[in-house]
């Protein structure tokens, strides 16, 4: 195999260093859909309310798929439409938009059950960008037992570690 010649290695130094640069921007903006807070509690549809950051969006539409379960049932299946970055409120409703599912639970939430809520951010329907988990001690307390990933990326799993506090606000 041939030697490079030396007048070429900076420009190849250059190059190796803009696509590591570029692979690393990449990485960094991944499309995230995350739990801030648990603002306010209540097992009827519509009381439960979380604060969520939205990150990295670029304008275009995307799909949040929010799952609220308690025990075996399905209280939530909830297909939305969001396209900004930012802070937001969340509600958790009776909403069944994302399918049809066998398990379907009613109204109001049983207070005693552990809350698991399940987002994953898609595009399009069915193509999962990210994923967030919070899980509370219950729908009419709210205290916060888990809050972070798994992150999936391009279906597989990064880092699953919170950005934001574990605590009721």
């Amino acid at each position: 195999m041939a030697a490079l010649d030396p007048r070429t290695r900076p420009g190849l130094v250059a190059l190796l260093v803009a696509l590591f640069w570029s692979s690393l921007t990449a990485a960094q903006s991944v499309e995230l859909f995350e739990v801030i807070s648990v603002n306010t509690v209540g097992c009827n549809t519509g009381n439960f309310a979380i604060t969520v950051q939205r990150s990295n969006f670029d304008g275009g539409s995307y799909i949040v798929r929010t799952r609220v379960q308690v025990g075996t049932q399905l209280f939530t299946n909830e297909l939305a439409s969001i396209s900004l970055n930012g802070a937001s409120g969340w509600l958790v409703f009776d909403n069944f938009a994302y399918g049809i599912v066998p398990n379907r639970g009613a109204y109001p939430i049983n207070p005693n059950g552990t809350m698991r809520l399940d987002f994953t951010l898609e595009r399009p329907k069915g193509i999962i960008l990210s994923s967030w988990t919070l899980i509370a001690d219950g729908g009419d307390t709210g205290n916060i037992l888990y809050n972070a990933g798994p992150i999936l990326v391009d279906g597989f799993e990064v880092d699953g570690t919170s950005r934001w506090s574990a605590t009721t606000s």
